[in-house]
């Protein structure tokens, strides 16, 4: 299979990548935010939703920059190909 078919191939498989990625990040938080501190004591409620929303920002923010990274780099590669 050629460069640009491997490019194209990438090209519609990366969404569905995307989309199985932010489905795990969606659930993540669940199990990665405690629920009681190092004492032992209960977060109320209001600490928990901040908690969440920090860990799926985060990691909406970590998502993009690679995505947007490697997309780039093999979209650089497969210019340089074409012109040698």
């Amino acid at each position: 299979m050629g460069v640009e078919s491997w490019f194209v191939l990438a090209a519609l498989l990366a969404p569905v990548g995307c989309v199985i990625q932010d489905v795990v990040a969606d659930a993540m938080p669940v199990e990665a935010v405690p629920l009681v501190d190092e004492k032992g004591a209960a977060f109320d409620d209001r600490t928990i939703r901040l908690m969440h929303t920090t860990m799926q920002t985060l990691g909406r923010m970590a998502i993009g920059r690679w995505g947007d990274r490697r997309i780039r780099r093999q979209y650089r590669h497969v210019q340089r190909r074409r012109r040698t």
